[in-house]
């Protein structure tokens, strides 16, 4: 506008107009005052729709402040101008939108096309057809006027290279052609392979190593750039990215599934886009393997010590329950509760690495860090039996004869057990279903009907003794459940548990033991032994036809003619004691003599205490303010 000056800033309009004093489809803007010729102010609309009758009205009002009305200064106000300027679309256009350039299908392959289109107004979009290009000239797929999307889908293709474009054509009959999408369809795929066999994975942990998947067409080669996608059955969800395209050697690579829940799952690998399927993969989840720990460790002790053995477990992720307790490979016993623990008393001699194992509710299991215990025979015996050794065992049922009537042949050392079977120490059943449990390291037979057990089991044992002369006393120790009758060398040595009299295959037990894993103790004369092979004949008697559990294991020591010496002596200044320690035999008296001058004669020498009473293997007294320079020897009494 020539000589046009603005009376404001240019490119700021401001109203104070409110709102709610503006009519349906009113604009407003503040003039300002204009005290020069020339001046105004210029506001212009776009997008304007003309109204239903098709007509577009433009009016000028005249505002006072916030108000419509007459201005009040002898300024005049007015509508210079106006200019409605109609602007078309300048071009047709179209765009093809799928599929995308550079898309990968397997063979044969059925591809859906889409566009958009735009026509020059005042034309409209009259169809939208679609081609494509390949080595075998230019193909028309088809045409569409339906929506705005102008669906067409192809016949199945063969595996090659096609150049896909659209071409719109509008009403008055120009054309406008789209860009070029070239898609790929791959020969068909041979298979998907899984390259690896995942090991059990932890629910919620990343698998490890990576899932792989290997893409091969159907002659053999890698096809590179495929989309593959993973799918999850067996429940749970199927976390990290779930589709990757294969690299440059065909494989698909996944490097951070996770599995949320546990149990059997499975994996499926696709093509996705074209629902090629390939192969499955099956593997297991689990959750985090519990912890334990032994606790409490026993020290160094004699065999047929009574011992417990601890435990503390806790699972993370679950319930911890059951802890088993194994003595180099070998189960000891099991515990299904807190506190975990095992009382036991039947560990041969030698050392012993101690592990606990515990279970949890996924089955999942966890060692303890080894503990090296030693467990020795009791000194100053001959072990003629050790407890874990080898039986033979009869556990048909049959009736062997009545112990006392003379028939009962099988207790002789002339007896031929060889068809009867063999076994270690401790030997039983059902002491694994107790609690804890207590398995026998050889289970016997209770026959078939568990309402109706077998009452008697037979065990029978050989051993040589050179010349039993040299023995003073015989021990036997016996784990038994319940009853028990033992014979050696045909000479009834023990009956516990048992009524009087013959005894047979169907007598039953009249009681068991207080403790039926710990071992009881007998003395038993030397005299029932002979040079060369002793034979020793066990019978255990059940207390009842249902009796849940037998148990039988038996040492034989023999104690000898042992030289008596002195161990140590240990002078303690602060309390003014000494202390005398010396071998000694079981059940045995011992007296201390003193005397100042070693040269008196040996019946001169004054008794100190005439009745110790042995201790078992070694004795020790303790000698409150000794004298100086005094001498002492130690005598066992008659």
């Amino acid at each position: 506008m020539a000589g046009f000056v603005s009376a404001h800033t240019p490119g700021v309009i401001t109203t104070t107009v409110g709102g709610t004093l503006l009519g349906t489809h009113e604009a407003a803007f503040n003039s300002g005052r204009n005290h020069q010729a020339g001046q105004g102010d210029m506001v212009i609309w776009t997008n304007i729709a003309p109204s239903a009758s098709g007509q577009i009205v433009v009016l000028s009002r005249i505002y006072n402040n916030t108000a419509p009305g007459v201005a009040t200064d002898s300024k005049g106000y007015a509508l210079a101008g106006f200019r409605l300027e109609e602007v078309a679309p300048a071009i047709n256009s179209v765009t093809l939108s799928t599929p995308a350039h550079g898309t990968l299908i397997g063979a044969p392959a059925i591809i859906n096309l889409t566009a958009s289109a735009v026509a020059a107004v005042p034309e409209t979009v009259g169809s939208v057809a679609y081609y494509y290009t390949n080595s075998d000239g230019v193909t028309f797929v088809g045409s569409s006027a339906a929506g705005t999307a102008y669906p067409v889908s192809t016949a199945a293709l063969p595996a090659g290279d096609y150049g896909f474009y659209a071409v719109m054509t509008n009403s008055t009959g120009a054309t406008a052609f789209s860009q070029t999408n070239v898609v790929t369809v791959i020969p068909p795929l041979a298979s998907l392979t899984f390259l690896q066999q995942p090991s059990e994975q932890l629910a919620g942990a990343v698998i490890a190593p990576e899932i792989q998947v290997g893409a091969t067409n159907s002659l053999g080669a890698a096809i590179v750039g495929l989309p593959v996608s993973l799918s999850l059955t067996g429940g749970g969800a199927l976390g990290g990215t779930i589709t990757q395209n294969t690299d440059g050697s065909g494989i698909a690579h996944f490097a951070n599934l996770t599995v949320s829940t546990v149990g059997a799952k499975t994996l499926l690998a696709t093509n996705a886009g074209s629902g090629i399927s390939g192969t499955s993969l099956s593997f297991n989840i689990t959750n985090s393997p519990p912890s334990v720990a032994l606790i409490n460790a026993p020290g160094d002790f004699l065999v047929g010590t009574s011992v417990t053995l601890e435990a503390t477990a806790t699972d993370s992720d679950g319930t911890v329950t059951t802890v088993s307790f194994y003595s180099g490979g070998r189960l000891l016993g099991s515990d299904p509760s807190t506190p975990f623990e095992l009382r036991f008393h039947d560990l041969r001699s030698g050392i012993h690495s101690l592990v606990a194992v515990a279970f949890d509710n996924s089955g999942n299991t966890s060692t303890s860090a080894p503990v090296s215990i030693t467990v020795t025979n009791e000194p100053g015996f001959t072990y003629l039996i050790t407890n874990g050794a080898p039986w033979k065992y009869l556990d048909t049922g049959t009736n062997l004869g009545d112990s006392g009537s003379g028939t009962n042949f099988w207790i002789e050392s002339s007896f031929d057990d060889s068809a009867w079977s063999t076994g270690e120490g401790e030997l039983g059943y059902g002491n694994n279903t107790e609690n804890p449990t207590r398995p026998a390291a050889t289970t016997v037979s209770f026959g078939p009907d568990p309402n109706n057990k077998y009452i008697a089991t037979y065990f029978r044992k050989q051993f040589t003794v050179a010349d039993p002369s040299t023995f003073t006393n015989l021990v036997l120790k016996l784990i038994r459940d319940d009853g028990a009758l033992i014979h050696i060398n045909s000479n009834e040595v023990v009956r516990i548990g048992l009524p009087a009299g013959n005894i047979s295959n169907t007598t039953l037990a009249n009681g068991g033991p207080p403790d039926e894993a710990a071992f009881e103790t007998y003395n038993v004369s030397p005299t029932m032994l002979v040079s060369g092979i002793n034979t020793i004949a066990v019978e255990i008697h059940q207390a009842a036809l249902n009796s849940s559990d037998t148990s039988f294991d038996l040492q034989l020591l023999a104690q000898g003619n042992v030289p008596l010496s002195i161990l140590s002596s240990v002078y303690d200044a602060n309390n003014e004691q000494l202390t005398l320690t010396w071998n000694s035999a079981p059940g045995a008296v011992y007296a201390i003599d003193n005397v100042q001058d070693i040269t008196t004669p040996r019946a001169l020498w004054d008794t100190l205490s005439g009745s110790i009473n042995s201790q078992g293997t070694t004795t020790s007294f303790v000698i409150d303010a000794p004298y100086a320079g005094t001498f002492y020897s130690i005598r066992k009494q008659p």
